[in-house]
């Protein structure tokens, strides 16, 4: 394919502002925020107002899109993502702080608490006591009355959950990585002993630091990618990646236990008690499968089409290939810049480079 069919940028990293323009450290598999500046320098000059960010995951990128101005709806179908979507994107004034936020693993008096994350993930993700506070806090928050405060909390206390987590997932039964008594290479034992309630303070404060109101109607919301709408004049997507050998790392697997909290009175009937980690027992979407995830793409883009711009972040060793999405792109008569820069993975010797195409319309 040649560069008269396109034009090849690659963007220098740079030095990037405290906190990712404001937004609050995660330790979220896949999270755009070290990549904002790189993302920046892509998508600032572009002519738009709107824009929709269809697989939003923690946030990073709608944030940056609402410090640059525009009016943005942030969507992700896992319910756990949106809390961070609308407790970041859509509210614009709203805090939890320190006081409500220590207060949500106290016992209310006069209520009944259910035990079942001490009773199904014993030995397997926490200790028994974390436990017992993880199920009073999920509790409380479902108890809360205003939906922007039970996203701050949540976005909060899943902060603290990544923070306890050796590789910050979800996706083994591993509790005996924090509990032998053996030198590490890897992880933060100090952070893992610390109590829920100090990191989820912290977490607490981070985001209420964070929260801003840009003068426009943000939203966020939870739909499946097929179903969310795409009027916006930038559609950005970061879909779930498939490498060129047909692995993927499905979010759900590795964050089930983070989605089972936004669903804590339906979730004894959504676990498999099959699988030592008791993941949820939902299908993967199309998107995260090899055989189905290049027609997935092709939807969206067809779908997008009254979109002046579209975006893809994805990686150059990913299926289909970056040739393919090129050709897919331009076959809908758009124009393509591609931008890349290196990236580098911790607990890998995987190399790769972080991708960035952005299709615009020819006309229009």
């Amino acid at each position: 394919m040649g560069d008269d069919r396109q034009s090849r940028r690659s963007v220098p990293a740079k030095a990037s502002p405290p906190r990712g323009l404001g937004f609050p450290t995660t330790r979220y598999q896949g999270s755009k925020l070290r990549f904002l500046p790189f993302l920046r320098g892509a998508l600032e000059p572009l002519a738009f107002e709107t824009a929709v960010d269809v697989f939003g995951g923690t946030g990073a990128v709608s944030y940056l899109l609402k410090r640059l101005g525009r009016e943005v709806h942030y969507n992700d179908a896992l319910l756990a993502n949106h809390a961070s979507g609308l407790a970041l994107i859509e509210n614009g004034s709203r805090l939890l702080g320190s006081d409500r936020a220590r207060a949500l693993f106290s016992r209310n008096a006069g209520a009944t608490y259910e035990s079942f994350i001490g009773d199904t993930f014993k030995n397997i993700f926490y200790l028994d006591d974390e436990n017992a506070a993880l199920d009073i806090a999920a509790q409380n928050i479902a108890g809360m009355g205003d939906a922007v405060d039970q996203a701050l909390a949540r976005h909060a206390l899943f902060q603290a959950c990544l923070m306890k987590r050796p590789f910050n997932l979800f996706h083994r039964r591993n509790l005996s990585l924090r509990t032998t008594d053996v030198e590490r290479s890897f992880g933060n034992k100090a952070t893992w002993e610390r109590p829920f309630s100090e990191l989820v303070v912290e977490a607490a404060a981070a985001a209420d630091a964070a929260v801003f109101d840009n003068g426009k109607a943000n939203r966020a919301t939870a739909l499946d990618a097929r179903e969310c709408p795409l009027d916006a004049d930038l559609v950005y997507l970061d879909p779930p990646y498939v490498r060129a050998d047909k692995a993927s790392f499905r979010y759900l697997d590795g964050y089930h236990f983070l989605e089972g909290i936004c669903r804590y009175r339906e979730w004894p009937s959504l676990v498999d008690t099959k699988k030592q980690h008791k993941p949820l027992g939902l299908p993967p979407s199309r998107f995260e499968d090899a055989r189905t995830n290049a027609d997935a793409l092709e939807e969206l883009f067809v779908r997008a089409a009254p979109a002046r711009h579209l975006a893809l972040s994805y990686r150059d060793d990913g299926r289909p290939s970056i040739d393919e999405l090129i050709g897919l792109f331009e076959k809908l008569g758009r124009r393509v810049q591609k931008f890349t820069q290196e990236n580098t993975y911790a607990l890998s010797h995987r190399r790769s480079r972080e991708v960035l195409l952005i299709a615009t319309r020819k006309r229009g």
